[in-house]
């Protein structure tokens, strides 16, 4: 079992700390009135903290602060303001930080995994030893975009790394309705 300096895990604790402060504020602002358009929160999804090229899912804002991004720009975007990472055009589903390495959330699903393939590509290509994260949900895996990166990014051996987070729902239908095997990852 691996073990970690105190300090790195205090930086860990006060990241999900700061995710999950982000998100509340968020979700009461949404509930008030005051945010245009709809939300997807990530609360209980805050332990993410990958350091390379990242791309998210429609609920990234987590991703991004635990990436580095600034809350503060990060509710700008929330908010529509000029202020935020996309200056206010990108709202609550495409929320970037091309400076901390994030490629961008997505409102549609299964559309980051063919975005984390061309990441790692271009990280293969230029040589910079770049890994890409991507995340995605589990309603995803029925997608043919899914199946396609997958494949491709087996055959070219693309420095990349999915992981699947796995509410047991796409949308409202209980994922294993849909699906061959309750092992989502083993697809």
């Amino acid at each position: 079992m691996a073990t970690y300096e105190k300090s790195f895990l205090l930086s860990l604790y006060r990241d999900m700390v700061r995710i999950r402060a982000f998100e509340e504020h968020a979700a009461e602002c949404f509930t008030k009135g005051m945010l245009a358009g709809n939300i997807h929160l990530s609360i209980g999804q805050e332990a993410a903290e990958p350091r390379d090229y990242f791309t998210s899912t429609h609920r990234g804002h987590g991703h991004a602060i635990a990436r580095g991004a600034d809350p503060k720009r990060a509710m700008a975007e929330l908010f529509g303001k000029a202020a935020g990472y996309c200056k206010g055009k990108g709202g609550s589903m495409h929320i970037m930080a091309m400076d901390k390495g994030i490629l961008g959330a997505n409102g549609i699903v299964g559309a980051g995994q063919p975005i984390s393939a061309g990441s790692a590509l271009a990280s293969k290509i230029m040589g910079d030893d770049s890994v890409t994260v991507g995340c995605f949900g589990d309603g995803s895996t029925n997608e043919g975009s899914f199946h396609e990166s997958l494949n491709m990014a087996a055959a070219w051996k693309l420095p990349l790394v999915w992981f699947i987070e796995n509410n047991c729902y796409g949308v409202s239908t209980e994922i294993h309705r849909v699906t061959n095997t309750p092992d989502l990852a083993s697809r």
